[in-house]
């Protein structure tokens, strides 16, 4: 772990997962507030990154939107993921990071996957001592927020975890080992 330019990993990230955007004609937007830096693994930063935009670009119907944004809070760096695309239905919120979990279990699901993405981007969060949360209602996207470490906190100080403050119209479930 050391030092990494959030925004740049996030760069990479977004230019492996834009030819299946594009095919989805999505909308793949990436704000950030600043240049922060994190203290994090560069390679497992992108691989979280890469599997929520990816459930983001399976989920979100064509023509949709998805957007990341990067925020530095003080000794904690935010990245959001949202889509406008058929969210989490409260009752599921709290199996999404089980492994092998899927939502929709039923012999006619229409999108493929494992179900690994959620609880292995929770786990590479977790080994650089960050978390990940999502907060989402049925019929609206999911929002999910992955909070690393600030690259100017000192080693000895460590992120605050848990989960942060959501609208009222939303549901949130904060994921911890």
């Amino acid at each position: 772990m050391g030092r990494v330019k959030v925004v740049e990993s996030i760069h990479e990230a977004v230019v492996k997962i834009r030819p299946l955007a594009d095919r989805k004609r999505l909308a793949l937007v990436v704000e950030a507030t600043g240049q922060p830096e994190a203290m994090a693994d560069r390679l497992r930063l992108q691989q979280i990154v890469l599997n929520l935009l990816s459930n983001a670009v399976k989920f979100t119907p064509d023509g949709g939107k998805i957007n990341v944004h990067v925020c530095g809070r003080g000794p904690v760096i935010e990245i959001d993921v949202s889509d406008n695309g058929i969210g989490i239905a409260s009752e599921h919120l709290g199996q999404i990071f089980d492994e092998y979990s899927m939502v929709d279990d039923s012999y006619n699901r229409t999108q493929e996957g494992t179900g690994l993405g959620p609880a292995l981007s929770r786990r590479l969060a977790q080994l650089m001592a960050g978390t990940l949360t999502v907060a989402s209602v049925f019929g609206r996207g999911p929002i999910f927020r992955l909070r690393l470490q600030a690259s100017s906190v000192l080693p000895t100080q460590h992120a605050t975890r848990g989960s942060t403050s959501t609208p009222d119209h939303v549901s949130s479930v904060a994921a911890h080992a």
